[in-house]
């Protein structure tokens, strides 16, 4: 089973995705952290996740500056997906996210489809992982 971390400073914004993702699919777990610092801690004390939601905008760290100290991390996290996800939803703010090393971009408010789509891509889409 797949794990997916939401980290988003929003617990409206993590609940959402949370259960649209958990309504999509029956071969994730998903785990809500709320900031950057309890993703990194999460991600040092716990088996490796397979997705990361990580919010651009964050009081204490923001994504981009979470995100290098994810890239900074030893060798066996190199393979981690992490999504951008955010409401700078501009051309040039997903540019600069995909530049920065993140694998996808996620803008807020979202789409089903759009949310299928960026999960077959970065999962897999076996269908027996869609309920």
């Amino acid at each position: 089973m797949a794990t997916i971390i939401i980290c988003d400073d929003s617990e409206l914004c993590r609940r959402v995705l949370r259960l649209t993702i958990e309504s999509m699919r029956n071969d994730v777990a998903c785990v809500e952290v709320a900031t950057g610092a309890e993703l990194l801690n999460y991600i040092k004390a716990n088996e490796h996740p397979s997705l990361v939601f990580l919010d651009l905008r964050m009081p204490d760290r923001d994504g981009f500056r979470t995100l290098a100290d994810l890239q900074a991390m030893e060798a066996s996290f190199k393979d981690l997906k992490i999504v951008a996800y955010s409401v700078l939803a501009s051309e040039a703010d997903k540019v600069r996210s995909l530049e920065a090393g993140f694998d996808a971009f996620l803008g807020k408010p979202f789409s089903r489809s759009e949310l299928t789509l960026l999960l077959t891509n970065l999962l897999g889409g076996e269908t027996g992982g869609f309920s």
